[in-house]
């Protein structure tokens, strides 16, 4: 194996635990340094965008998604109490 694929993606340790697979099948590590779990030779999904709170501008959270409605909650809940809904489309 390379260097890269024993080195944790967010801090560079090599102190790590085999934390199980995937459903693909593939090997699961955690980082005792840092605590993130990742995958060997695996690719960050890119995050969804979120959108900003109209009330503060802080980012809003994903807070919950039901029958193709998501929902999202100010980042600085509970000072903030701003909810949104999203209506997902098919595509």
């Amino acid at each position: 194996m390379g260097e890269e694929e024993q080195c944790c993606p967010a801090c560079g340790s090599t102190a790590y635990y085999r934390y199980g697979r995937t459903g693909n099948g593939k090997r699961r590590r955690i980082c005792l340094v840092c605590n993130r779990q990742y995958v060997v030779n695996g690719r960050r999904r890119d995050p969804t965008p979120r959108p900003r709170c109209p009330k503060c501008g802080a980012p809003m959270h994903r807070y919950r998604e039901q029958a193709g409605v998501v929902r999202y909650r100010c980042s600085k809940y509970p000072e903030c109490r701003t909810y949104a809904k999203v209506v997902r489309t098919a595509v």
